[in-house]
């Protein structure tokens, strides 16, 4: 059995039988999902990408991919995904990586000399112990949450997104500040929503394809019109995109992803998401927007990951502006040139 398939095997019990629908509605309702969290952290699962030297299990980029994945097939209410990625950057900068759940965001600098702190978009602030802060510039900071002024809220999925301001721009670990590419938050960020949202999608098809064949109209199930089979057949055409579209991003031996890779995965998962979000709507008809029904968890999270990290008109201009500088005939050799020189590096 390969790493991937022992860490989708682990995450998927994890998941099933501590990430229900009524774990996920209790946490949107402010009932942390700790028992889902202990499980992830006594499978060590949270420290994947912690070199074992740390005590972690020194897995690289692509290992992680289902755990990701998982996060949005089960709508996991807890920071897995932004602990991975926050491992990941530092990493990356050559930094000791954090204990515990840990978030990632951009920073910006606030006050006339520039001595404030500040992070708009903290995933999960309520329920991290570090978060690793990048500048535009790349400098990278590990900031303590306790020591910020925050503002918690919930977006449209019904999870904590937090402004944290540091006045005095204390850190976890000043001595320790590394520089990378500026940028490099942002492939993360696309990479790990990419996987997510492909996870979900998976989801949501799952959930219209047994209604389909559950709801009896005219006396069989709706599954049996050919219009709705090629609605259904619409929806896994989308999820295999993004599904295919995550194992690109993820498809890296190192900290990072491939910058157009995890352009490609992003642009094609944010527009696959909200049209696989509207057909299944179409096929559940009025009761799947009820709160009662599952499917709203998961399509309300479509529709706000796929923004999340920028939407597919942001990177389908940053796809473009990078074939431009590369002088590629097209995205296609782009990606593929991309590719042979990551086999070069490795080999």
């Amino acid at each position: 059995m390969t790493t991937r398939a022992m860490l989708a095997a682990a995450i998927g019990r994890i998941g099933s039988d501590l990430s229900p629908p009524a774990v996920v509605r209790r946490a949107e309702a402010g009932v942390p999902a700790d028992d889902l969290w202990t499980a992830i952290v006594d499978s060590g699962l949270d420290r994947a990408l912690v070199p074992e030297s740390a005590g972690g299990a020194g897995l690289a980029w692509r290992d992680v991919l289902p755990l990701v994945q998982a996060c949005g097939e089960h709508a996991m209410p807890v920071p897995l995904a932004e602990t991975l990625g926050a491992q990941a950057l530092a990493g990356a900068a050559g930094m000791a990586i954090p204990e515990g759940a840990a978030s990632f965001a951009l920073l910006r600098p606030q006050g006339a000399a520039n001595t404030a702190t500040d992070a708009a978009q903290v995933a999960w602030g309520d329920r991290v112990r570090t978060v690793v802060g990048l500048s535009a510039s790349g400098d990278v900071r590990m900031l303590d949450p306790e020591k910020a002024i925050v503002r918690h809220r919930r977006d449209a999925a019904g999870e904590i997104r937090s402004s944290m301001q540091w006045p005095g721009g204390e850190s976890v670990d000043r001595g320790s500040a590394a520089r990378i590419d500026g940028l490099a938050i942002l492939h993360v960020g696309a990479a790990l929503r990419a996987a997510q949202l492909a996870g979900a999608m998976q989801t949501v098809l799952r959930l219209s394809v047994r209604y389909a064949g559950d709801r009896v109209q005219f006396g069989r199930p709706i599954g049996r019109f050919q219009a709705i089979q090629q609605q259904l057949a619409l929806m896994a055409e989308l999820v295999a995109q993004a599904t295919m579209g995550a194992e690109l991003a993820f498809d890296c031996d190192g900290w990072l992803p491939d910058p157009m890779r995890a352009a490609c995965a992003k642009q094609v998962a944010s527009a696959n998401a909200l049209r696989c979000a509207a057909v299944a709507h179409a096929v559940h008809g009025a009761i799947g927007i009820t709160a009662e029904h599952d499917l709203q968890l998961f399509t309300r999270r479509l529709r706000t990951w796929a923004a999340d990290w920028g939407g597919a008109h942001h990177w389908a201009i940053e796809l473009g502006r990078g074939v431009l500088r590369g002088g590629h005939s097209s995205l296609w050799h782009a990606v593929i040139e991309g590719s042979s020189a990551m086999a070069r590096e490795a080999n």
